[in-house]
């Protein structure tokens, strides 16, 4: 879906004099556009003479040129915008391409900080020119090794689009290329309107058109720095990347910006200890034994081989109300422990309480 508009093949027929339909000229083939110098368009075509006398090169569907068949290109110098040209033959039959010229336009992911089991990474959308921006397509690959895709949102420059309804069109597919292709990432579509240009992205820098959620592997080590790319090979077909300036497919813009994902302490982690919430004595399961644990601990001096596991609220604290809880969930259905529970995982929070052994079956560290 790199190129929006695809020329479409068609061949014109008309009726001979005793009464034959016979071939009289073909469509005007291979037309593209692109930018030369910054503010020049040159645009490009299969010329052929044997059908064709002339072409007509057209501007936002008025004449800038009339050219011999002869001839295959045209360099046009029409300012600063986006434009829609046409060639078209002298029997009628055209095709189409676009160009920003003197305008920036270009998808960027931001670099984030991972804090916690999961983390949102913004797509943004910069582009200059004086028109509005109506969407794109685009895909982004991560490592699977460390984040997983989980879903995507709505950015907060597309939300009072349309009158505060949202894009016209927000579609993603969160598993593009499935086994057996190893390729992880998300591709997405966007189209803001089917209105005009005041209901655009209007031009600008960094505006969220997109939130990407992943979880984040808590086997990843702190410190660690993985990739978002820009991959216009994922999906099937291949998604391709293309911006929509003025309603003008833009085929020629500036690349991509990819981003990053760095795995901080604590929040996902970090390479620290696995646990589950409220299995005081290690034996891999919350039961009464693990509040007695823990009131033997705070007023015996008992040992706790992973107090974090012991902070049933994980406010970073020990104390008799964390003893209660548990008794309160598993006798008078009282609220659930907090992460990583019902299963072992890494403390979500960065705390100052340690964990030398959550048992076997959390596996140790992370």
């Amino acid at each position: 879906m790199r190129k929006c508009i695809a020329p479409l093949l068609a061949l014109a027929f008309v009726v001979s004099f005793d009464g034959r339909a016979e071939a009289q000229c073909s469509v005007v083939g291979g037309v593209d556009c692109s930018l030369q110098g910054g503010t020049q368009v040159l645009v490009t075509w299969t010329n052929d003479p044997s059908e064709h006398s002339s072409y007509t090169v057209t501007r936002d569907g008025l004449p800038v040129a009339t050219v011999p068949s002869s001839q295959s290109s045209y360099l046009d110098n029409p300012g600063t915008g986006a434009f829609t040209y046409r060639v078209v033959s002298d029997c009628g039959f055209g095709a189409s391409c676009g160009a920003t010229p003197g305008v920036s336009a270009f998808f960027g992911v931001e670099d984030v900080t991972a804090t916690g089991s999961t983390v949102t990474v913004p797509v943004t959308l910069s582009h200059s020119g004086s028109g509005g921006c109506n969407g794109g397509v685009f895909g982004i690959g991560h490592d699977p090794g460390v984040l997983t895709i989980q879903d995507v949102l709505v950015g907060s420059a597309l939300l009072g689009v349309n009158g505060g309804n949202g894009p016209a069109f927000f579609g993603f597919n969160l598993d593009p290329d499935p086994s057996p292709s190893n390729s992880a990432g998300v591709v997405i579509i966007i189209t803001v309107t089917y209105g005009g240009l005041s209901d655009m992205v209007p031009p600008g820098n960094d505006a969220v058109v997109a939130e990407l959620v992943y979880t984040v592997n808590p086997t990843a080590p702190t410190g660690l720095v993985t990739p978002l790319e820009f991959d216009d090979l994922l999906g099937t077909p291949d998604i391709g990347y293309a911006l929509a300036i003025e309603n003008v497919p833009a085929g020629v813009i500036d690349p991509p910006v990819d981003g990053s994902v760095t795995i901080g302490g604590g929040g996902n982690g970090g390479g620290g200890p696995m646990l589950l919430r409220g299995a005081a004595d290690g034996d891999g399961s919350m039961g009464i034994s693990d509040p007695i644990a823990l009131l033997l601990h705070l007023f015996a001096g008992g040992p706790l081989n992973c107090r974090d596991a012991t902070d049933f609220d994980d406010d970073g604290n020990l104390g008799i109300a964390d003893a209660i809880a548990p008794l309160q969930y598993l006798f008078a259905a009282g609220p659930d422990p907090a992460a990583p529970y019902p299963a072992c995982g890494p403390d979500p929070s960065d705390d100052g309480l340690d964990c030398q052994d959550a048992g076997a079956m959390c596996g140790g560290t992370a």
